[in-house]
């Protein structure tokens, strides 16, 4: 027979409005907050219909629901300054569940879906009914403008979908966010590249303006990597650092290298009619190369950081060259 210790826990996190819930972080589970309506009694009336089932399955499908449920609820009670984040997402079902999962204290949740054909849509259901897809070929500032268009809160945070927000992170966005200081903040990154992070301090330490009152900033959606336009009256710093986890592979930097050169190359060709040029296409990639390991302290990380820095000064060398390309055409 199944004990009672499960159920009296469950009772325990949604009755009596859930002043110090007990959460299992082993288990997954997201803090909750003390404004939970809920009580017990479903958990208690569903036990005994399904007295009969399987122990274990039975706990574990309970624990889902309940993660989920609470994911909900500390979305509503975590910060007072109400914040929408901004997901863009095209086939990242390796990887969007944990971005996610380190989302649950943002009050609206929005994915921009870019046509996704395997199970990333599916996986954000979990977390969001706000959904929106947007099938045709687009830069990702351009979506990432759509969601800040749909959001409904204060602030918004653009997260990408391989970042991961960190505890200290969050704690202090919050933080900072409730001060009313600034009307938008820089994050950084640190970068994981081949399932390890790079430790030269200069590796994505430059400053994204990617949190802001929704009403100061928004992506006019013409570059690649266009910064955002923003018209508030002073910037401030997250200091704690975002996880990037950009490149597990070569082949996945190559793959988005070959897409963001191309995308760059055409919008360089139709703004400055910029042509073939000897000097910035075969002398300033290799000495980037020296740049990025020795100026740049690549070689902190060994073979890493100049394999890295190689492939930095390689989208240098290929996006130059498609530029060439295209004038040609």
């Amino acid at each position: 027979m199944v004990t009672s210790q499960p159920v009296l826990w469950m009772q325990s996190v949604f009755s009596n409005r859930c002043k110090k819930p007990k959460i299992l972080i082993a288990q997954g589970m997201h803090p909750a907050h003390e404004s939970c309506n809920m009580t017990g009694d479903f958990w208690l009336e569903n036990y005994k219909t399904n007295q009969s089932s399987n122990n274990a399955h039975f706990i574990a499908e309970k624990v889902k629901v309940i993660n989920l449920m609470l994911i909900n609820i500390s979305r509503q009670t975590a910060i007072m300054a109400t914040i929408t984040v901004v997901v863009v997402a095209k086939n990242e079902e390796d990887k969007i569940e944990s971005c996610l999962q380190h989302l649950f204290w943002c009050n609206e949740i929005i994915i921009i879906d870019n046509g996704s054909n395997d199970k990333t849509v599916e996986i954000c259901r979990k977390y969001t009914n706000n959904i929106f897809s947007h099938n045709k070929p687009a830069l990702i500032p351009f979506l990432q403008n759509i969601g800040i268009q749909k959001a409904t809160k204060e602030w918004v945070i653009i997260i990408d979908a391989d970042v991961i927000v960190t505890e200290k992170a969050r704690d202090e966005i919050i933080h900072k966010i409730n001060s009313g200081v600034h009307d938008g903040y820089y994050l950084k990154h640190v970068i994981f590249f081949l399932g390890k992070p790079l430790r030269s301090p200069y590796f994505g330490e430059h400053n994204i303006m990617k949190l802001f009152k929704r009403t100061k900033g928004y992506f006019k959606g013409e570059y690649p990597h266009e910064p955002i336009t923003f018209n508030g009256t002073s910037i401030g710093n997250i200091k704690e650092k975002l996880l990037h986890y950009a490149h597990p592979t070569i082949a996945s930097f190559l793959q988005k290298m070959n897409k963001y050169t191309s995308e760059d190359a055409l919008k360089h060709h139709e703004e400055y009619g910029r042509r073939y040029d000897l000097f910035q296409t075969f002398i300033i990639p290799p000495l980037s190369v020296f740049h990025y390991f020795f100026l740049r302290k690549g070689y902190l990380d060994g073979m890493r950081g100049f394999i890295y820095s190689c492939l930095l000064a390689m989208y240098m060398f290929v996006e130059r060259i498609k530029t060439w390309e295209v004038h040609m055409k």
